[in-house]
């Protein structure tokens, strides 16, 4: 399944700890929901990022920004994993979340992570906002 997953994608999954990460190229972007549906359709989510070293492996993999899979659509203000994770640990920039914008775009509902050197780099915004992402696939459960 890993070399599967490795041919079907163009080799962009990377391996760290019981996870395969997937960093969109530099050319692609796409609304959180689109990002999501991507990484579905490849059996993964927006990544969860659930402890310090997964918040610097990602960070360190990124030249931008991307989306990871932190929403709160379901319900304002409750910020929730895509894949179903618990939220455990947040790394908000200064100043986020910062809820709704002023330009009447609605609120900012999904969350993308900076490529900076700050460890506390996750924004909120519009969902809609096209962006590269990072899909997250947990292998600790396959084939043992």
């Amino acid at each position: 399944s890993l070399f599967k997953k490795g041919v079907r994608s163009g080799g962009n999954w990377q391996i760290f700890g019981w996870n395969l990460y997937y960093v969109s190229k530099a050319n692609k972007r796409k609304t959180w929901h689109d990002a999501e549906n991507f990484c579905m359709s490849r059996d993964s989510h927006l990544t969860s990022i659930l402890n310090e070293e997964e918040q610097k492996y990602i960070s360190s993999q990124l030249s931008e920004s991307a989306w990871i899979g932190l929403t709160d659509e379901n319900e304002e203000g409750h910020w929730e994993w895509s894949d179903g994770s618990r939220l455990t640990i947040q790394y908000w920039a200064d100043g986020n979340p910062d809820g709704s914008t002023n330009d009447g775009e609605g609120d900012k509902d999904c969350t993308f992570i900076e490529s900076s050197a700050s460890e506390f780099n996750w924004n909120d915004a519009s969902c809609q906002e096209l962006r590269r992402w990072v899909c997250k696939e947990n292998l600790e459960f396959e084939e043992r």
